[in-house]
């Protein structure tokens, strides 16, 4: 999720770089990421696809889960249970 946030648009060598997890659960992540709305199509630079954050939904996500849970949670453990569950 930072490295969606770093940026404007990334391509899926930047999102997977130094990641010490296998390329099928990259996959997994991504696509749970994707089913939940937080990953939208979006452009580089040279006019080829990326991966962009839907900000928007992030940031709405983020403050609900911080009330949900007191200042406790972030949106990325919320995206690991629902990744649990549609696994």
């Amino acid at each position: 999720m930072s490295r969606l946030l770093e940026r404007r648009t990334v391509s899926y060598t930047y999102l997977v770089q130094d990641m010490p997890i296998a390329q099928p659960t990259v996959m997994d992540h991504i696509n749970a990421i994707t089913k939940l709305g937080f990953i939208v199509p979006g452009f580089l630079e040279d006019g080829s696809v990326g991966y962009a954050m839907d900000r928007g939904l992030y940031q709405r996500c983020t403050m609900a889960t911080r009330q949900l849970m007191g200042g406790r949670g972030s949106v990325v453990s919320l995206v690991h249970e629902v990744g649990k569950e549609t696994g």
